[in-house]
């Protein structure tokens, strides 16, 4: 008789109170308890404030969660830009989460025999650091006490230049990074090189030799 009686509907026991109640209703009409899916929600205040706590926290240490479970690193990718004035720019862009270094710089020439030249130090300006997910240029230059034995390379002698670059990665041992300078670049940073080194010269009072070809060739 669809789940009826003679009487009208089939009665059954509110599982809150036992009161007797229509089968199927939604609330009873004796306790007002909810007997559908609201009935999950009649949660005490105390659970509540501890649910609304545990979340809270969880949303709070998330953040420092996921700061944790990331790798720190740094990583750093090294390239010749251009030559400019007495300068040769140097781009490094790190990669990683965490600040890298570049510790120092110097020049490495092979000369078409094959022999190595001896290396010459480069000057860096500015600060060394390189941020966390930054692009930073950096002016190589040569310093003033390097200019002599620089200069006196067989410069018509070499085959090619190469920047060794020392540099720190986070949580990792200083290492060298070997850049290939191309020629030309390199010609355009020893001809400015020697005409700031010409006009030092002049301004101590030292004779120049206006008749001298570059040694730059």
């Amino acid at each position: 008789m669809n789940g009826e009686s003679h009487d009208g509907p089939m009665k059954v026991a509110c599982r809150i109170c036992r009161e007797p109640i229509n089968e199927g209703a939604r609330k009873c009409i004796h306790c007002d308890s909810f007997l559908d899916w609201r009935s999950w929600l009649g949660l005490s205040q105390t659970t509540l404030a501890l649910l609304v706590a545990l979340v809270s926290v969880v949303a709070a240490s998330a953040p420092r969660l996921g700061d944790l479970l990331t790798p720190k690193f740094s990583e750093l990718k090294i390239s010749v830009r251009q030559v400019f004035a007495q300068q040769l720019e140097l781009a490094v862009s790190n990669r990683g989460n965490r600040p890298g270094q570049l510790l120092s710089a110097r020049l490495a020439a092979v000369m078409k025999t094959g022999k190595p030249s001896e290396s010459v130090e480069l000057g860096i300006a500015g600060a060394p650091a390189v941020a966390a997910e930054q692009d930073t240029l950096f002016g190589l230059s040569i310093p003033p006490a390097m200019v002599p034995p620089f200069l006196g390379w067989p410069h018509a002698d070499v085959a090619s230049v190469n920047v060794i670059a020392r540099i720190r990665e986070f949580n990792k041992e200083p290492e060298d990074r070997s850049i290939v300078l191309p020629l030309a670049q390199f010609r355009l940073l020893c001809r400015a090189t020697e005409d700031l080194d010409t006009i030092s010269r002049r301004a101590a009072g030292q004779s120049v030799d206006a008749r001298l070809t570059s040694r730059c060739n």
